[in-house]
């Protein structure tokens, strides 16, 4: 045993620094386990609740199967179809896995309209209260493509179904036919030398560029599938 006073004082502080770390990294982990307790008694009582939404409200008025996904904050007891209401009336399917709720819409929904999707009597997977999740979307206001040829120059116009508000997108002199997918328009057009060519651009007009054909000959029966990406 040291008999040397130095040694003797900072073996002491040693020991105390390292008790008082102790007590100091018990007490946090006491804390943390209060808080995750709380957190938990907190979640039982209140049942499951929405934590987030999956929704493509474009997709869902160009055709039938999107999906609404609300995501909860516990794992649920099944959801059945006849607890899901959807506003306005729109036909469905219904999936719960885990923590999600998919509503799948049988067909494409209205443009420029506000949907409510309303589950009830939802149940988490170790009981609990029973909660009722509500989510709305607004979808877009759909837009459709004319062709107007004019003296000289050709002009293809982007309006709303009503025919009103219609805005130029595109203009060649000689446009023979063209096709809209969801992302973009394909032209097919003759060039100043009576050469066919095929054009693509975003659905603004913009990044316009020229598609190579595979040979000499003309573009007939232009058609694109209903969600194609082109790519130049």
């Amino acid at each position: 045993m040291s008999t040397d006073p130095a040694l003797r004082t900072r073996s002491g502080r040693s020991r105390r620094r390292r008790r008082a770390f102790g007590i100091g990294f018990a007490a946090v982990i006491a804390v943390l386990g209060v808080v995750a307790l709380a957190g938990a008694a907190v979640s039982s009582v209140q049942g499951p609740r929405v934590t987030a939404v999956s929704v493509d409200p474009q997709a869902a008025v160009e055709a039938g199967g999107a999906r609404v996904i609300l995501t909860t904050s516990q794992s649920l007891q099944k959801v059945e179809t006849s607890q899901v209401t959807v506003t306005p009336a729109a036909s469905f399917t219904v999936q719960t896995s885990e923590r999600d709720i998919g509503v799948r819409f049988s067909n494409a929904l209205y443009d420029d309209t506000q949907y409510t999707v309303t589950v009830h009597g939802v149940v988490g997977i170790g009981g609990g209260p029973v909660t009722t999740l509500s989510e709305s979307f607004h979808t877009p206001a759909l837009s459709v493509f004319m062709l107007k040829r004019g003296s000289g120059t050709d002009t293809i116009f982007r309006t709303g179904l009503d025919g009103a508000q219609a805005v130029p997108v595109f203009e060649n002199p000689h446009i023979e036919d063209f096709r809209a997918t969801s992302q973009h328009l394909v032209m097919s057009v003759r060039t100043a030398d009576d050469k066919p060519e095929l054009i693509v651009t975003d659905l603004d007009g913009a990044n316009a560029r020229t598609l190579p054909l595979p040979g000499a000959g003309d573009i007939r029966d232009l058609g694109v599938l209903p969600r194609e990406v082109v790519n130049g």
